[in-house]
């Protein structure tokens, strides 16, 4: 295929692309005011003596609407909404916004549980899902860590 004929190819299926899909949604979000995180908790499991243990990831909660998502939109570009790429730009912004509320839930921790807990793994991707009209988001505390040292470099 010449360059002109590809060139036109893609310019007819740009609209419906991937990413114009994700730039709808990353505006819909941007455009929207702040969501405001719902719940945020610890993520327990069961040790071999039967007693729950945190395992040094967290999980937290937004309303689908709060973060500038209609239906029409997400069933359109529902691909596009729980790849990886949207779920850890949707997931570190949120953290980074609240994360007053992440300091406080984290500081309830007891030292050496949360220096464990941050040097058992290492953040790599968030974990999205949705039920009914609220989005769960779940990472590793170690994305807390990285931020605040982030945030504190800064200074």
């Amino acid at each position: 295929m010449n360059e002109k004929k590809t060139n036109e190819k893609l310019s007819q299926e740009e609209r419906g692309s991937q990413s114009f899909h994700c730039r709808e949604i990353l505006q819909k979000f941007v455009n929207a005011p702040p969501p405001k995180v719902r719940s945020i908790s610890f993520i327990e499991s069961e040790n071999l003596e039967g007693d729950l243990v945190r395992t040094g990831d967290l999980a937290f909660t937004v309303s689908l609407s709060d973060m500038g998502i209609d239906r029409e939109t997400y069933i359109r570009c529902s691909n596009e909404f729980f790849s990886n790429f949207m779920a850890d730009i949707f997931g570190e912004f949120l953290v980074r916004e609240n994360i007053g509320m992440f300091v406080k839930l984290i500081s309830s921790m007891k030292t050496d549980e949360y220096m464990q807990s941050v040097s058992s793994k290492v953040h790599k991707r968030f974990g999205m899902n949705l039920e009914y009209q609220t989005i769960t988001f779940k990472f590793h505390i170690s994305l807390f860590q990285n931020i605040i040292t982030e945030d504190l470099k800064s200074l």
